[in-house]
């Protein structure tokens, strides 16, 4: 029996089980579908759970839902077997508290929910997204006070969305950064959490910007805007859907010969890199 999809909208309190239970394309999917071997791959070998993806979660979990160590130890009790070390709740912990000291993030933190499930066509796919934190600086004009107590006026289409990326040591600088999103497809996931939200309230939020927080000690932190981003991340996406909408119109046995091809069905020429070229202009051939 095939599952139903969830209505079009924004959810606020949808429970993370039922979000992932829903048929709907998520991040994770859409990128993998720039080779629909990788995705259907995927699809019948989901990613199980890394070390530095649990501690993730935990930084998550303490940044963002404010959890203690308590709640923290019973949401995501210890499992040796799984290669979890007990003081990754004391790690996690750690973050919150630099992070309730950055400038900036603990400003962004004091306005908004976490965990929020959006719900939307995209080129004519269900798809879904799981924004880390949705900030609406209407929401009960809490951000009159946060701003110093003065009264202006806030533009309602004010949405931000920020997506908590936990990473080594280094990788939160700006330079460092740039390589991660361009090499994890950040901006793919960018643009298309932006794209769901702007199909569902009708314009596009004011941002989605990228918060960075290393695992390591002194875990530096740093806030990116995404902007600059979203243009090529939304090319990709829409390639990648384009796809997938191939995909649903090849036969039974166009499907199997998709599953076993590869990067290509034919013998190709492999033309050489032109800075290999370069290499040899440089030093000429005289050498050899």
């Amino acid at each position: 029996k095939q599952k139903r999809h969830m209505k079009q909208g924004i959810y606020k309190t949808m429970p993370v089980n039922q979000y992932r239970s829903d048929p709907s394309l998520g991040s994770s999917q859409i990128k993998a579908l720039k080779d629909i071997q990788r995705f259907l791959h995927l699809e019948n070998n989901p990613l199980k759970e890394t070390s530095d993806m649990h501690r993730g979660t935990l930084i998550h979990s303490a940044v963002l839902e404010k959890d203690t160590k308590s709640v923290l130890l019973e949401r995501h009790p210890y499992e040796k077997r799984a290669g979890w070390k007990e003081e990754d709740h004391d790690l996690a912990i750690a973050v919150q508290q630099q992070a309730n000291k950055h400038p900036l993030i603990k400003n962004i933190l004091k306005i908004g929910v976490p965990e929020v499930s959006v719900f939307a066509e995209l080129c004519g796919v269900p798809c879904k997204g799981r924004i880390d934190w949705y900030q609406d600086l209407d929401d009960d004009r809490k951000a009159m006070t946060i701003r110093g107590g003065v009264p202006f006026q806030i533009d309602s289409s004010a949405i931000s969305l920020y997506d908590l990326k936990t990473l080594g040591k280094g990788f939160a600088e700006q330079e460092a950064f740039m390589k991660y999103v361009a090499n994890n497809g950040l901006h793919i996931q960018a643009a298309f959490y932006y794209d769901l939200v702007t199909e569902v309230i009708g314009h596009p939020p004011a941002r989605f910007s990228w918060i960075a927080i290393e695992r390591d000690k002194p875990h530096m932190m740093a806030v990116y805007d995404a902007s600059d981003w979203l243009d090529i991340g939304r090319y990709e996406y829409q390639r990648n859907l384009q796809h997938y909408r191939d995909y649903l119109q090849l036969t039974d046995a166009e499907r199997e010969q998709a599953m076993v091809s590869g990067y290509h069905q034919d013998e190709r020429v492999l033309p050489v890199p032109g800075w290999v070229s370069k290499q040899h202009e440089q030093r000429g051939f005289d050498e050899y």
